[in-house]
């Protein structure tokens, strides 16, 4: 069964830390060892919506995917990025670098 979905875009710009890491070497005469570790804040695009029905009626557990257009031979194809499956409300989620959001993404979900 193929659905019409209909999109509404809305902007939520997050933000998280990203992880870092230090390699040590413990000498025997120390007993007191101390670790400075610098992160790095990014910041990501949330991109949500909710699957339904005609009816308008949540859908749990369909998958959906995140395409990416790439330019190949001047042409444009769609690679995936990401999958995920909506939750008991018909819920999904992505997250987008921010450095990535003016590309044109594809949502699609699965026939169902």
């Amino acid at each position: 069964m193929n659905n019409n979905i209909y999109s509404t875009i809305y902007e939520d710009i997050c933000g998280y830390i990203q992880g870092s890491t230090d390699n040590l070497e413990f000498k025997s005469s120390v007993s007191d060892v101390r670790v400075d570790l610098i992160v790095e804040q990014k910041k990501f695009l949330k991109l949500w919506g909710q699957v339904k029905d005609c009816d308008n009626i949540s859908i749990q557990g369909v998958i959906v995917t995140l395409l990416k257009p790439e330019y190949i031979n001047n042409k444009i194809e769609y690679k995936v990025v990401k999958t995920t499956k909506s939750d008991c409300m018909g819920i999904y989620q992505f997250e987008i670098d921010e450095l990535d959001k003016g590309l044109k993404y594809r949502v699609v979900v699965d026939d169902i």
